[in-house]
């Protein structure tokens, strides 16, 4: 289903990127950005699963890789919006799990975000065909978390396990992002960036009656590459 609503959301950009309404082919004033890089998903890592039910002894990464794509339109030479879709924070551990029925087997531990940004930006050129952008907005982030314990008898996979009775699902959040960068203008129509962002911190625990439940920050440093008409 992610795959699925990924794809929508990027034919949709490319949709966007190609419309006479945003595209002006005389000043270049619209671009498409493919970023790669690496996310970090600050606190993931207390989630109540790894830290219950997957024992002492497991083990947990927040950072992974991350990929995103925008569309910018620059309404001067400064002010501009960036629409982007893609992940924002990707978390996985692995372990001995400790649930009943389940104890002793290997258990594996995953929660992802991905989602929309929406930002006004702002561009100062600097020297030498470098310029300053930084970016301030809202995303939309989904939420999803996993829990896999294996049978070494039977192969067996459970899922859909709960929180105080509550199923492990997709949760959808809100927050402020907002970032900044460096771009180097190679041409008329081709450029390369590096950036920062900052995509929210989030609660997703709460809802499941957790006490003092961690806060999920979200954060993606970056490279990519501009592609301008």
């Amino acid at each position: 289903m992610a795959r699925r609503i990924r794809t929508y959301a990027i034919a949709l950009i490319c949709c966007l990127a190609v419309s006479p309404a945003f595209a002006n082919n005389e000043t270049t004033n619209s671009s498409i950005i493919l970023s790669g890089g690496y996310s970090k998903a600050k606190n993931a890592c207390d989630s109540p699963w790894v830290t219950v039910a997957m024992g002492s002894g497991s083990t947990c990464s927040e950072t992974h890789t991350a990929l995103r794509l925008a569309y910018n339109y620059r309404f001067t030479p400064i002010w501009g919006f960036e629409a982007s879709y893609g992940d924002l924070g990707n978390a996985t551990g692995e372990g001995i799990s400790t649930v009943s029925g389940l104890a002793g087997t290997l258990a594996t531990w995953s929660t992802k975000a991905i989602g929309w940004a929406f930002s006004g930006t702002a561009t100062v050129p600097i020297t030498g065909g470098f310029s300053f952008f930084g970016k301030v907005g809202t995303v939309r982030a989904e939420f999803s978390e996993s829990y896999h314990a294996n049978s070494n008898t039977t192969g067996a996979v459970m899922q859909g396990i709960s929180v105080n009775g509550v199923p492990i699902s997709r949760q959808i959040k809100n927050s402020v992002t907002y970032g900044a960068g460096v771009q180097y203008e190679l041409s008329k129509s081709f450029a390369i960036r590096a950036q920062y962002e900052n995509f929210g911190s989030y609660d997703i625990y709460s809802a499941y009656g957790i006490s003092n439940p961690p806060r999920i920050a979200l954060s993606l440093a970056s490279v990519g590459i501009v592609l301008k008409f």
